[in-house]
């Protein structure tokens, strides 16, 4: 509830913004004012007026955030088009029918908010004054209560939507294209004055030609209205204009102005209207009076019998009377003065001894003469006045009047009738009325002749003070001629020092000028640069309130420009930052940096950095706070944490044993397999040297060649066999594998394998003696796959045959001759090894790479080969289709991926995984068409290609991307 009590939460809520700020909102509309506040609460979560008004006495900033919200910020240029047609067609004329061209044209916007009002109408008259061929001299003066919106005012910055308002033709001829979107031009801005001015207190503009006060009038209280006006009508010249909002009228102060456009409330000062003295003789008694006036009292009064009581008195019993200042001019008029006063015959006046009836002007003269010199009450009885042809005696009475200095001395004046006498009875006779009539004008006669010896003492006193006090001001005169004297010599030293002074200052302003360009130089480098920096960057001042921030902070944080100078604690930023009023008020504190990894609203990953913001003399005036976008350093790192903990995982649970070495061959890492194999504890070998461990058996000179090669070169090695007897193991043999492997710190470190083949190599001997007798059956077996075999060329042949219509013969042959030289390699690896029922297909992959590379003349320095291929056994029933398809891929890669002299390289890809053997040729050649179809291809290579993968039950791939890869799978149990 908004109480009148003068405890009430709304009135100690005034009293602390008049405090505090100076202001007094008490007279301003409450609808207005509940709004507002209620809005601050809702803001702050507080559903109390109570608890809210202790907040305000806790919190300083949510003062400041009320009183900026209090002023409703309503305004753009050019707002209501007609009005200002209106001023152009009915006002802006008038201005130029002045006969004094030299004064200039005085405008006041009181309210101005931004200054959008004030410059429009700057605007509209400077294009008025050049319609006219006519040169003035212009003021426009813009004030208001609130100094932030002056700040944005003054610089005439504004936002590219202000071109919804203004025309093209304006924007061009009076802004210039800024950041962040306009500014007025300086010729406007040089003509508009904004300051500071609470229009409830401050004195106004003199000598205005028009007053704009649309739209603020609305705001205020009816008290409040009633000062104002009378205030416009004081600062108005003669013929002045005011103009009001569409909303917005002169109510009871018709008396004051003239409606000239009732449309658009345009109204004109009447000339020689009385003003409401009380707004400016009693100002500070008023003001005062109201401070110690509830609120809610001032918004409305009730009705009092005793004031109404004392008002019918004063009206029908109180003595006529009038207000007078030490002109004897007349500024009240109090009962009923006709039998007193008159209009004076000729010019119009209000002075009292104009007005004066016949019989009072020489007393009233005299009475009020000597209430000015004893500054006392002072009264008069028996003072005749002639009305309605014959005399009557009254009391005159003169009260002086005490007020401020400024404005002058006041005096009551009052007028009482005196009863009738009645004479005793019998005391005198009758007399005739010719001796009556006598005795009545010589008593009339002794009473002027009375007066005016009394008129005349007091002017002779008068003469004789005034004498002394010209002998008085003669001797001041002669006296400041003197000085006078000795000023003016001292006015000539003076003006020499300023002479010296100027010339000073011109090479100041020189400076300065020099200085201001740099500034400005500076200033474009700064815009230049916030433009170009691609990191969100927000400026703040020790009061935590935004000072400026880059484009890419606008985009990421969702700011706009008018949160320049908010709070960042208002503004509800994109990214989550819990307690971040606290963070900057500690690096502000300690001039400290603090960094933390926060997200915005979408998930996405920022490197938060806040630095305290120095002067250039060393002093923290605020903070600047950097987001560095690390979203993909941030998954990088979690990735390469997941496969750290992935390869970690899999060295514990593979049960080979496996050691980690680091460059000097020490022990970085072993898993649980080599301790359980080897019956050693983990922290026995862990920072030890490889060969110190055990009994020396890992001492071998050929591992310790092969471990530096992993680590200088990048080799790969395997299969590398070691036989020794281990301490509490026994007998063993062992094949190591090593590679380079980089850890943390991008440190080389060798990976190193263990597999125990002690079991294999004792089945293998069993397997000896049992293969002596499959080499029998195997040869048994040849004839039969040699007829096998010839069968295959001779439908290679025809198949050669029938794609061989425009090929050269010779060519033709070299290709069957590597068709055959591809299964003889077979047989050839085959009788070659042990087992004649498989053979190992790296080798073969390496054979025939090698056998084809000569064959087609090319030269090994510009195509290489590349072989990475695991140990593969495969039967004779899988090799010779598999080298066959081996053989076509890297004809075609041979034929046609490096035409000329084309530098390139060729990887094969050998391996086996999930139960499926793949082979790869990949080459970074010319590549095939993008739209090539490896499955439907014509050629017989490839189609033989497709045969012989069908044949094996596999599929076929190929990708076309930088070159050209080829894939072949098909499943291990073919083999």
């Amino acid at each position: 509830k908004w109480g009148p009590e003068r405890d009430s939460p709304l009135n100690t809520l005034f009293r602390l913004l008049k405090k505090t700020k100076g202001v007094d909102f008490a007279s301003y509309k409450p609808s207005t004012i509940e709004r507002r506040v209620f809005r601050r609460m809702a803001l702050q979560r507080i559903t109390s007026l109570e608890d809210y008004v202790q907040r305000l006495t806790e919190t300083p900033h949510e003062i400041e955030a009320l009183y900026q919200d209090l002023f409703i910020k309503v305004t753009r240029f050019f707002r209501d088009p007609e009005v200002f047609e209106a001023l152009e067609q009915q006002v802006f004329p008038v201005f130029l029918q002045e006969n004094n061209k030299e004064q200039p044209i005085r405008l006041w916007v009181p309210g101005c908010s931004t200054g959008e009002e004030v410059y429009s109408l700057a605007i509209s008259l400077l294009e008025f004054l050049s319609k006219k061929d006519s040169v003035r001299q212009v003021q426009i003066f813009g004030t208001d209560i609130n100094e932030t919106n002056l700040k944005k005012a003054r610089p005439g910055l504004y936002m590219e939507n202000i071109s919804l308002d203004v025309s093209p033709e304006r924007l061009r001829r009076f802004f210039l294209k800024a950041d962040p979107g306009y500014q007025i031009s300086k010729g406007i801005r040089d003509i508009c004055v904004f300051a500071k001015q609470d229009i409830s207190k401050d004195p106004p503009f003199s000598r205005l030609d028009l007053i704009s006060c649309r739209n603020l009038l609305i705001y205020l209280g009816p008290s409040l209205q009633n000062r104002v006006f009378p205030l416009f009508h004081y600062a108005l010249k003669p013929n002045g204009h005011l103009l009001l909002g569409n909303a917005e009228a002169v109510g009871t102060f018709t008396h004051l102005f003239t409606p000239v456009d009732k449309t658009h409330r345009i109204f004109v000062k009447k000339a020689g209207a009385n003003r409401d003295l009380s707004s400016f003789i009693f100002p500070r008694h008023r003001e005062t009076k109201e401070e110690n006036e509830p609120a809610a009292a001032k918004h409305g009064r009730g009705f009092n019998v005793q004031d109404e009581a004392e008002r019918v008195i004063l009206a029908n019993y109180a003595p006529a009377g009038v207000i007078i200042n030490d002109d004897f001019d007349i500024l009240q008029f109090r009962g009923q003065t006709g039998d007193f006063l008159r209009p004076a015959p000729g010019k119009a006046s209000l002075n009292v001894l104009k007005m004066a009836r016949e019989g009072l002007l020489l007393e009233l003269r005299a009475l009020v003469t000597k209430a000015q010199k004893v500054h006392a009450p002072v009264r008069k009885e028996g003072v005749p006045v002639k009305y309605n042809g014959g005399f009557r005696d009254i009391t005159l009475e003169v009260f002086p009047i005490a007020g401020p200095s400024s404005q002058g001395r006041f005096y009551l004046v009052l007028f009482k009738e005196q009863p009738l006498k009645s004479s005793a009875a019998g005391a005198r006779k009758p007399a005739s009325a010719q001796s009556r009539a006598g005795e009545r004008e010589l008593v009339q006669l002794k009473q002027d002749l009375s007066a005016t010896k009394e008129y005349l003492q007091s002017i002779i006193e008068e003469q004789e003070a005034t004498n002394e006090e010209l002998k008085s001001a003669n001797e001041e005169i002669l006296s400041s001629n003197e000085e006078l004297q000795s000023t003016n010599e001292e006015l000539e030293t003076a003006k020499e020092e300023l002479q010296s002074t100027n010339e000073e200052l011109t090479t100041v302003n020189e400076e300065l000028q020099t200085r201001n360009a740099e500034l400005n130089r500076i200033n474009s480098d700064l815009n230049n640069l916030y433009s170009s920096v691609n990191l969100p960057v927000v400026m703040l001042g020790r009061d935590l309130r935004i000072r400026q921030f880059t484009p890419l902070a606008e985009k990421v944080l969702k700011l706009i420009r008018s949160d320049l100078g908010r709070p960042i604690g208002d503004i509800n930023l994109r990214i989550g930052v819990p307690q971040l009023e606290s963070l900057l008020t500690e690096v502000i504190e300690n001039g400290t940096m603090k960094e933390q990894d926060v997200q915005d609203q979408t998930g996405r990953w920022y490197s938060l950095r806040v630095r305290p913001y120095k002067t250039d003399d060393n002093r923290i005036d605020g903070a600047v706070i950097v987001l560095v976008d690390v979203d993909e350093l941030t998954r990088i790192s979690e990735g390469l944490q997941m496969s750290r903990d992935f390869a970690e995982a899999i060295l514990e649970t593979t049960r080979e044993p496996v050691l980690v070495l680091d460059q000097r061959h020490r022990v970085q890492r072993v898993n649980r397999a080599f301790c359980e194999m080897f019956h050693v504890a983990s922290q026995d070998v862990k920072d030890r040297f490889l060969y110190g461990l055990g009994n020396g058996q890992w001492n071998i000179p050929e591992l310790q060649v092969h471990l530096e090669g992993v680590l200088s070169t990048d080799e790969v090695f395997q299969d590398f066999e070691v036989e020794h007897d281990f301490p509490a193991i026994g007998r063993r043999s062992l094949l190591l594998y090593g590679r380079r492997i980089v850890q943390d710190g991008n440190q080389p470190m060798v990976l190193l394998a263990i597999h125990d083949v002690t079991a294999r190599k004792q089945k293998d001997l069993q397997q000896a003696q049992s293969s002596l007798k499959e080499k029998e059956v195997l040869l048994k077996e040849i004839h039969h796959r040699v007829k096998n075999n010839l069968q295959v060329i001779s439908s290679l042949l025809r198949v050669q045959s029938q794609h061989a219509e425009d090929r050269s013969p010779i060519e033709i042959l070299r290709e069957s001759q590597n068709r055959i030289r591809s299964m003889a390699l077979i047989h050839e690896k085959l009788y070659g090894s042990d087992d004649l029922a498989k053979i190992d297909f790296k080798q073969y992959v390496e054979s025939l790479s090698s056998h084809l590379l000569v064959a087609y003349g090319a030269d090994p320095d510009s195509i290489r080969f590349q072989i990475t291929a695991n140990q593969i056994f495969l039967d004779v029933d899988a090799a010779i289709p598999l080298g066959l398809i081996l053989n076509e891929l890297l004809t075609n890669v041979l034929k046609h991926a490096f035409p000329g002299d084309r530098r390139g390289r060729i990887n094969i890809e050998l391996d086996q995984q999930d139960h499926q053997v793949r082979l790869t040729v990949q080459d970074d050649g010319v590549g095939l068409p993008k739209d090539f179809d490896l499955k439907h291809a014509v050629s017989m290579g490839l189609e033989l290609v497709n045969t012989l993968t069908d044949q094996l039950e596999g599929t076929i791939e190929a990708h076309v991307d930088g070159g050209t890869a080829v894939t072949v799978s098909f499943p291990a149990s073919a083999t």
